[in-house]
């Protein structure tokens, strides 16, 4: 599965256009695993702990 999605920087006087997409989203029951690629790439862990929920970035 893969969802793209479009990029936009607004600079003051030019704007920077990139693609990007979500290339896997996988379910491991307590937690999800999210990796998202554009100029570069990043690994994300979303889930839900007793007191509230939490995001994890992944150092690469």
């Amino acid at each position: 599965m893969s969802i793209n999605f479009n990029c936009k920087l607004d600079l003051d006087d030019k704007v920077e256009k990139w693609n990007g997409r979500i290339s896997k989203i996988e379910a491991y029951g307590s937690h999800y695993e999210i990796r998202i690629e554009s100029r570069s790439g990043i690994t994300v862990l979303v889930g839900k702990s007793a007191s509230s929920n939490f995001a994890c970035i992944q150092q690469q």
